[in-house]
């Protein structure tokens, strides 16, 4: 089984081309909206602002896989 990916860790091209943001521009959205610091899913998950910004951007820029 293979480690879990680090959103926070993807290289500024990977982040573009698989979010349509880089890491710090997802930081800047994360304040500009005053996202809480840790999201709770429905599922229990936690996980911190970014990484769920990301996961919601990540499913809009390919809503088809």
């Amino acid at each position: 089984m293979q480690p879990p990916v680090r959103v926070l860790d993807l290289p500024e091209d990977e982040a573009r081309r698989c979010l349509r943001f880089t890491i710090a521009e997802l930081e800047e959205l994360v304040e500009a909206i005053a996202f809480p610091p840790v999201v709770i899913t429905s599922a229990r998950d936690t996980m911190d602002a970014v990484e769920a910004m990301a996961l919601v951007y990540r499913r809009l820029a390919e809503p088809s896989r």
